[in-house]
């Protein structure tokens, strides 16, 4: 039996099915949890009884199974099938720890060009360490073949410092976030097969964000003995006082750090001051380095990072030492960074998640991708934007979902409940997706109102487009889309004759036959018939429940959406597009921002 198998039997069982209903989505959780403390009570008799509990492997065979139930059956109510839930979870642990031999299906920004074009997926780099004849100190990149890799070397600076290795930084952003255009460079993999994403990604620009972040950090690093030998940091937020020391105690470094939208002018030396403080963060490295942090959140000077109030405390601020300039967008796009690459996941990932939802939703100016212009192209960053535009167009919360962005409409009689604003697959445009007649229910209401015919056929005369999206369905799920070939208005008159004379739920002696009619129509292809056996044909299930929904859709060319979305206007005509499409189809309109 495999992972899907075990999903469909265990979810005939299923004494509270549904997915709309919060009780039944409850009702997995807190058996999950339950389940959880089962486990753990067999595992403290064990530790207790030690092998006197005789009984332990049969109990945590039962109490696995229970908990195996619960996972079916809330991916079940969540719409995922168990199959696609272990290969997502084995891709992502297998890009943290690599089982050595096999091959890692990591998804990198460059998949999808030619081979000569992408970062090399293995490689071999030596660095070899040279006195010159000037007397400088090198450092050459030579390849597992003995070529040269990239340019020499030196420390550029008056005290060597090490910075002739700082290469290692390149290579590493390459190993673990696929990105470095230094790399790409090194290894002649630019590409050239697009000139746009060469110019903005791989080259001049690119380049040198790179070079001053690798600067930075080694900067940094240096003038914090290398990050060597720090304690575990320690937190504190809103205090108004540094940690309190003794006399006899050493002093401690300390960095002042000014998180902002955008940069002040400059302001001058970190001083001391008798000044009232509340200071906003305080990260304290065992006594050793002392950082705190001024935040705002709108444009400000760092009047506050500059002057601190250190009475009772023992610290060192360096002569000339100014406050430390960090921009929330900087930081924002490193936690965007951490999600796209994947290289967070559970409950990091969701808080992480949440921030940058919360950040989106409220300090939008502050984000380093408020507008698809600055997305640059990127998919995940274009649906984080898309999330906000689609969230201010209806004035609700949109979310993110199997890679697509929704948000639920007043829609439910005739027309699936959530819109959908989608990246095209060939990042084209973006589209504005509606699903009337979504399921059996809705297609009885939407095929018997002439209003909602008529409706349909106007907004396609209003920069909308239709087309026929049949499939089936069983429970809550929907199941084996087909290939659609049939003329949209040919598909709705069908439809319309059909639920007209009683068109419902098909029994299994009659899908053979209900097939072929299927492909008679256009409406499906002998290709999908795998499909339908697969959900149908192949499993215990008895009925098929024939959905003639209609996919509607308004779809903007991605260079006018970034033209509109720079100038404000993206979010209204979204809004302007859902509410006409609502409304067409009898469906209550968007309401007001509250």
């Amino acid at each position: 039996m495999d992972l899907n198998e075990f999903q469909q039997a265990a979810n005939r069982t299923d004494q509270r099915p549904g997915r709309d209903d919060e009780a039944a989505l409850l009702f997995p959780v807190i058996g999950l949890s339950s389940e959880i403390g089962s486990l753990v009570r067999h595992v403290k008799k064990r530790l207790r009884d030690d092998d006197a509990y005789e009984l332990f492997s049969a109990e945590m065979a039962d109490e696995l199974g229970d908990v195996l139930w619960y996972v079916a059956n809330l991916a079940e109510k969540l719409g995922f099938e168990l199959d696609e839930i272990a290969q997502r979870n084995l891709r992502k642990i297998r890009g943290r720890w690599p089982v050595a031999g096999e091959t890692m299906p990591l998804l990198l920004p460059d998949d999808d060009f030619a081979e000569q074009e992408r970062l090399p997926r293995q490689a071999s780099v030596r660095f070899v360490e040279t006195q010159e004849p000037d007397n400088k100190t090198a450092v050459r990149l030579y390849d597992g073949d003995g070529n040269q890799v990239g340019d020499r070397l030196t420390d550029n600076a008056y005290v060597d410092d090490g910075y002739r290795f700082h290469d290692a930084f390149h290579l590493t952003y390459a190993a673990l976030l696929g990105w470095s255009p230094i790399a790409r460079y090194f290894f002649g993999r630019r590409r050239d097969s697009a000139p746009k994403v060469r110019e903005v990604e791989d080259a001049g620009r690119a380049i040198a964000i790179e070079e001053a972040i690798s600067a930075f950090v080694f900067t940094y690093a240096r003038d914090v003995r290398y990050l060597q030998r720090l304690p575990v940091a320690t937190f504190a937020t809103q205090r108004g006082a540094l940690p309190h020391a003794d006399e006899e105690d050493e002093p401690t470094d300390l960095v002042s750090v000014f998180l902002a939208p955008e940069k002040p002018l400059p302001g001058g030396e970190v001083e001391t001051s008798a000044r009232g403080q509340v200071l906003d963060a305080i990260i304290d490295y065992g006594g050793e380095l002392l950082v705190v942090v001024e935040n705002k959140i709108a444009e400000a000077g760092d009047f506050q990072a500059r002057n601190l109030n250190v009475t009772g405390a023992r610290v060192r601020i360096a002569e000339g030492q100014e406050a430390v300039v960090v921009l929330w967008r900087d930081v924002l796009e490193v936690f965007i960074a951490l999600r796209e690459r994947a290289l967070v996941a559970g409950a990091e990932d969701g808080v992480l998640d949440h921030f940058l939802t919360y950040v989106e939703d409220h300090f939008p100016a502050v984000g380093p991708y408020r507008t698809l212009a600055l997305c640059a192209g990127n998919p995940f960053r274009q649906r984080r934007r898309l999330r906000q535009i689609l969230g201010e167009a209806v004035h609700g919360e949109a979310t993110i979902r199997s890679e697509r962005v929704r948000v639920a409409t007043p829609a439910a009689a005739v027309i699936g409940r959530d819109a959908y604003l989608d990246v095209d697959d060939d990042g084209a445009g973006i589209t504005l997706s509606l699903y009337p007649a979504d399921t059996l229910t809705q297609a009885k209401e939407f095929y018997k109102r002439p209003d909602a015919i008529e409706g349909l056929s106007e907004l396609r005369g209003q920069g909308w487009a239709a087309k026929p999206n049949f499939h089936f369905g069983h429970v809550e799920r929907g199941y084996c889309w087909t290939c659609n070939k049939t003329d949209i208005d040919d598909y709705v008159g069908l439809w319309t004759e059909r639920i007209i004379n009683g068109e419902g739920k098909v029994p299994d002696e009659k899908w053979e036959t209900y097939w072929d009619w299927l492909e008679r129509e256009q409406i499906a292809c002998p290709e999908d018939k795998p499909e339908f056996n697969r959900h149908f044909v192949d499993t215990d299930r008895t009925t098929a429940t024939p959905r003639p929904g209609i996919w509607l859709y308004r779809r903007w060319p991605l260079d006018e959406a970034v033209k509109r979305d720079s100038g404000g206007a993206l979010a209204g005509e979204v809004r302007e597009a859902l509410d006409s499409a609502l409304t067409a189809c009898g469906e209550p309109p968007l309401p007001e921002a509250v």
